[in-house]
């Protein structure tokens, strides 16, 4: 019976509490490559994400705007941004992308280079 219930637990619950990364992006320097500086990650839901940078993980929300690709996160953004988001990370359909800060401005402030993995 204990172990019906835990399965019955895990199945029901398992989805809230985790997501399945769907599809990943890697990202480096757009003019020398080098190594890679950010990894950006939608889960299957396809509604929310990860971006990792500097060795730290931001939880995500995830869209399609337009052709371009949007992670945003952070509460409290100025209202320069429109969307509600602190920062933003973008990648536009030929792998070109950019981070947005919007405490300090509404233009892209890093420009990579990013491939789907």
């Amino acid at each position: 019976m204990i172990r019906i219930m835990f399965l019955f637990v895990s199945l029901v619950f398992s989805p809230v509490f985790a997501s399945d990364v769907a599809v990943t992006w890697k990202c480096r320097d757009y003019y020398d490559g080098g190594p890679v500086i950010v990894v950006a990650k939608v889960n299957e839901d396809r509604k929310s994400g990860l971006v990792e940078v500097a060795g730290t993980t931001h939880k995500t929300v995830y869209r399609v705007q337009g052709f371009d690709r949007q992670w945003g996160w952070g509460s409290g953004a100025s209202t320069k941004s429109g969307r509600g988001y602190q920062f933003m990370f973008v990648i536009q359909p030929n792998g070109d992308s950019y981070y947005f800060d919007f405490k300090s401005s509404s233009t892209g402030s890093q420009k990579m280079r990013c491939k789907q993995k």
